[in-house]
């Protein structure tokens, strides 16, 4: 739990200025899981799970798709950030995903991009065990991968940068200890998030070291079918590449055997 609270800790104090500089929608992302979900649940209403949402921009975009979404994350910063985006407050919930799981809802799609923040295989299982009991019976779990084998150098781009906003500047930089560890499957990473406040003439700056693990496709279809699911689907880049060496992994699972 310790390493759960630093991360959340971390977050909390980055949340209200994370989506000036960190842009994780695109549209091809956002086509993608609305097209994958319309596909894959024949329903005219359709109820999302976010997890790890963040400050919930996937759980908004979808829900202006036409998609019922809920948004739970552990970081308490992100979760207020996020409910200060809608009027629909009750769309966001704070919640330790390893801990706890939504035994009172369910839903048709579970949709999860954060496993490489889960360092460990009992958590993980944990996550995902948690994450199956609140999918209905004909429900989908879309899992959202990073490609580590261009890991370093897509992450570096993504998040080393400048952002300006009102009244200052913002930094954002990565740094990974030991880049060869990849091949053993985890990664250090130490991130850096400073605040230059020219109005008030402060700076901030927050640090935090992570231990990020890269989860392939087998031991991921392992522990879901030991939870009960089956692999239905792969995808690259949210189907803009279709072959693999993109930058993320999209792993579709339901419990049946393929998509109807």
């Amino acid at each position: 739990m310790g390493y759960c609270n630093t991360v959340q800790e971390f977050m909390s104090c980055i949340a209200t200025k994370y989506d000036m500089i960190c842009h994780p929608n695109t549209s091809q992302r956002i086509d993608y899981l609305s097209n994958k979900i319309r596909n894959s649940v024949n329903k005219e209403e359709i109820s999302v799970l976010d997890l790890t949402c963040s400050t919930g921009e996937t759980t908004i975009a979808l829900n202006r798709s036409g998609f019922k979404t809920t948004g739970i994350d552990y970081s308490k910063g992100m979760i207020e950030v996020a409910r200060s985006k809608t009027t629909q407050s009750d769309m966001f919930i704070k919640m330790n995903i390893i801990e706890n799981c939504l035994e009172t809802k369910k839903f048709e799609v579970v949709y999860f991009n954060s496993s490489i923040w889960i360092n460990n295989m009992k958590d993980l299982r944990t996550v995902l065990g948690n994450a199956s009991k609140v999918i209905k019976e004909d429900g989908i779990l879309i899992l959202d991968l990073p490609n580590s084998s261009n890991f370093i150098s897509n992450y570096s781009q993504y998040h080393s940068k400048m952002s300006n906003y009102d009244n200052g500047i913002i930094f954002r930089n990565v740094k990974f200890s030991d880049p060869s560890s990849i091949r053993d499957k985890t990664i250090d990473v130490n991130q850096t998030f400073c605040i230059v406040d020219r109005k008030n003439q402060k700076s901030y700056a927050y640090s935090c070291d992570f231990q990020f693990r890269f989860h392939d496709k087998n031991e991921l279809n392992a522990i879901m079918t030991e939870i009960g699911f089956f692999n239905v689907s792969c995808s690259y880049d949210y189907n803009v590449k279709n072959q693999a060496g993109g930058q993320n992994i999209q792993l579709v699972y339901s419990r049946r055997k393929c998509d109807s």
